[in-house]
């Protein structure tokens, strides 16, 4: 792998000093006027909240959407000097991005902290991505490129109306490329902590069809993050360090009709492929009482791995606001790991996924009943093709997992109704899943809507979410953990309060919320000598909250400020979860200084009140502040130059450590990086 990353080092490099240099030397072409971004950056703050949004089957706006969402687009995490999609929404609130295991970042929201990733529905362009293995679906977004990203959509709360299982905590969606016009855009970063990238993307259109392609390399380098432990046979203090190396290509293209038509299509296929050197490893997880850093100098864990997925859809246009929509998607996820240490029993573990699916959504827009309606029917099938482990001696054997496969048939009914001149809507909706394992499951969910006018709005939200049982969960992890044949899904009820206004200016919201998770699935200790652990349903959880978002515009002024206090708690045990923070702020402060074309962002990401690990008997963290700073300057119309500071005050921060791991996981350094947009 060594070999590989340094000649992909040297190719970023070439390949971003020569973007530059033909940037600068290219005649000034026709800014690109038609753009989303563009768009985004003349309307006001009160038109912002009126973007539709993607989070049922009817086009939403912010304000009148049954779900607590925000919208994340290029211009947003451009400002925060984003470099993968998890970076992309620090600034929300109610949610934290931690260092995984192996590969990069994992989401929580609203607390809820375990080490087990799962609960949030990852979708990309509105395909599942959440693995039969074990749920999870952010390792597909780890370090993909955000050059063919249009905007990530994030509901906080339950989403298994729309999105099935593993909607449980919220939804992270990424909507990929849809231009409308012709264009190429070229972007390029260099980074003082061996950071890279390199990205292209394009639309072009004719009478027929519209293409869009794109694609980027990333490259992290070396980055010798060094990290404490307790030797657990001398009880003296020492140290690791983990390269968190990491290379990964992302390409994407799709075509699109472009013509009047009751027909329409779209055809699309995504390639991502990572390779990430010295992770995060499996900290004190598997040690039965936590409290032992049994893979010492070694808690770490390089992984390999490779997705490719294709996307066909067609619509059609009955005509009085019905269509027809045929969704249908396969991918296929390959993933290599490999342990520095031979502690957990194998070294490496091969796994190979597939899963198919295909909906049929029949839904009115508008009727004389004043309703919206949507009627949908879909198959999902996975199957774990291979998936063995090998030891350190060479033996090779298969997981206790391997060769399973699930079926789920899903019927899925969502209505909406408005009442006194659309100032009154009521949501309502329900969702019914027949898994091949467990049988028949019904989600449902309502909403009370007041729009007393354009600006304004005040939410009154239920919802029912549930979590189906993973392959490893039923099944078990070979030498690790136990499985159960008949353990059942989580199921989890979710109630909200929510206060918004956007004016020209002043955009704010406000939401009040509290969570019951019962039937949760939990690794607890086990008396089978073959196991470090057993799977059970076995906790109930509940979380409270409260979670506010402010933006103010004066001018050339910008202030963004979000705000979060959560506490969530396992009842069953009567302890709270305490790797999640009970303080988060988001604080940007930015200005435009238009004489020079030049503008600052100052963002800041602070949290508190929170611990190493999920041991309630870790140590408490000391407080986190980290600072960017974000410079633009905008020579020409179609070429922006970017400064990014990160940790500006070279603060030793430090994350909680979702496996438990010993003092948590040390934040990055201050590090500095120059970067390049072009359009032509």
């Amino acid at each position: 792998m060594k070999k590989n990353i340094d000649f992909l080092k040297i190719v970023t490099f070439v390949l971003a000093m020569a973007t530059s240099q033909l940037a600068m030397a290219q005649g000034f072409a026709t800014k690109l006027s038609s753009t989303q971004d563009d768009e985004l950056l003349s309307l006001s703050l009160a038109e912002l909240g009126n973007i539709t949004v993607t989070v049922s089957d009817f086009k939403e706006t912010l304000l009148n959407a049954a779900s607590t969402v925000s919208i994340v687009e290029h211009t947003g995490w451009q400002k925060l000097g984003a470099r993968h999609p998890f970076e992309a929404v620090t600034n929300l609130p109610g949610m934290m991005s931690y260092p995984n295991v192996s590969t990069g970042w994992t989401t929580k929201v609203r607390g809820y902290t375990n080490v087990a990733p799962r609960g949030v529905a990852y979708r990309l362009d509105g395909v599942p991505l959440n693995s039969y293995r074990f749920g999870r679906g952010d390792f597909v977004f780890d370090w993909m490129g955000m050059t063919g990203i249009d905007r990530i959509e994030v509901i906080r709360g339950p989403g298994s109306v729309h999105h099935g299982s593993d909607a449980f905590h919220g939804v992270y969606s990424v909507q990929t490329l849809a231009g409308d016009s012709n264009y190429s855009h070229v972007n390029s970063e260099i980074g003082s902590n061996k950071y890279g990238t390199i990205g292209y993307q394009n639309t072009s259109l004719n009478n027929k069809n519209i293409k869009d392609f794109a694609l980027q390399i990333n490259y992290q380098g070396n980055q010798n993050k060094e990290y404490d432990y307790t030797d657990p046979t001398t009880n003296i203090a020492g140290q690791g360090s983990r390269s968190e190396q990491v290379e990964n290509f992302t390409g994407l293209a799709k075509i699109r009709s472009n013509w009047s038509s009751p027909w329409k299509y779209q055809g699309s296929i995504y390639l991502i492929k990572t390779n990430a050197s010295e992770f995060p490893g499996e900290g004190r997880f598997f040690d039965s009482g936590h409290d032992q850093s049994y893979l010492t100098d070694q808690d770490k864990v390089s992984q390999d791995f490779t997705f490719l997925m294709g996307k066909l859809d067609l619509e059609y246009d009955f005509g009085k606001t019905i269509t027809g929509t045929w969704s249908n998607f396969i991918w296929d996820s390959q993933t290599d790991k490999t342990w520095h240490a031979s502690q957990p029993g194998f070294q490496k573990q091969d796994n190979h996924e597939l899963r198919i699916g295909s909906k049929l959504t029949i839904k009115q827009a508008k009727n004389p009943l004043n309703t919206q309606w949507s009627v949908a029917v879909s198959t999902d099938s996975s199957q774990i093709i291979s998936a063995t482990q090998t030891t350190a001696s060479g033996g090779q054997s298969n997981e206790l997992y391997d060769g399973k496969d699930r079926q789920v048939y899903t019927l899925a009914l969502q209505a909406k109704t408005s009442f006194f001149a659309d100032n009154f809507h009521v949501d309502y909706g329900v969702r019914l899943d027949d898994y091949d394992a467990f049988g028949l499951h019904t989600s449902p969910r309502a909403g009370l809507i007041y729009t007393p006018n354009q600006n304004s709005a005040v939410k009154l939200l239920y919802g029912q979410a549930f979590r189906a049982p993973t392959a490893a969960e039923q099944f078990g992890v070979s030498g690790r953990a136990k499985g159960k044949a008949d353990i059942l899904p989580e199921v989890i009820n979710t109630y909200e309060l929510v206060f918004m206004h956007h004016l020209e200016k002043l955009k704010w919201d406000l939401v009040l919320f509290q969570s019951q998770w019962s039937d949760g699935i939990q690794a607890v200790n086990t008396t089978d000598p073959n196991f470090f652990k057993e799977f059970d349903n076995q906790t109930k959880n509940s979380s409270n909250g409260a979670e506010m978002n402010l933006h103010y515009n004066n001018n050339n002024w910008d202030f963004d400020y979000s705000t979060s206090y959560i506490k969530s708690r396992n009842d069953s045990t009567n302890t709270d979860y305490v790797a999640f923070p009970e303080w988060i702020h988001n604080l940007g402060l930015g200005y435009n200084l238009e004489s020079y074309n030049t503008s600052f962002y100052l963002s800041n990401k602070i949290f508190s009140n929170v611990q190493e690990n999920p041991d309630t008997t870790s140590s408490d963290l000391k407080l986190f502040w980290q600072t960017n700073l974000n410079i633009q300057y905008q020579p020409q119309e179609q070429m922006v130059w970017s400064l990014n500071i990160r940790n500006m005050f070279a603060r030793n921060n430090t994350y909680p450590a979702v496996q438990f791991t010993e003092n948590g996981h040390p934040a990055e350094p201050f590090n500095v990086s120059v970067s390049l947009d072009y359009t032509f």
